[in-house]
């Protein structure tokens, strides 16, 4: 038994420093996985903030109303309400006629 001491000794350092570099590697995967997990926090949030208002009494319009003043919006102005009547009234016609307006790149009149 005594001449197999220095060969156990020789395997529980290799062992050792496996298992050290093995703990190195799985730190280094949480912390990758712990910033891409903050990442998408941030992502989240900012997909969340508040988008801007749309104009005073937007909500009081009809639908025809919003469709015929599109072509006098600029691409930023219609982007904005966009994503207001998707996040608010969820008129189908006047989305999709903001993005057929988008779409056909119009300038404002």
């Amino acid at each position: 038994l005594d001449d197999d001491v220095p060969g156990r000794v020789a395997e529980a350092e290799r062992r050792a420093v496996a298992a050290e570099e093995a703990a190195r590697e799985a730190a280094d995967r949480a912390g990758r996985a712990e910033e891409a997990a903050e990442a998408r926090v941030r992502e989240a949030t900012e997909a969340s903030k508040p988008t801007a208002q749309a104009p005073e009494h937007y909500d009081d319009l009809a639908a025809e109303e919003v469709i015929a003043l599109l072509p006098s919006l600029s691409p930023a102005d219609l982007q904005m309400l966009l994503d207001y009547e998707r996040r608010h009234a969820k008129r189908a016609g006047v989305i999709q006629a903001i993005e057929s307006v988008l779409a056909r790149g119009e300038t404002p009149v």
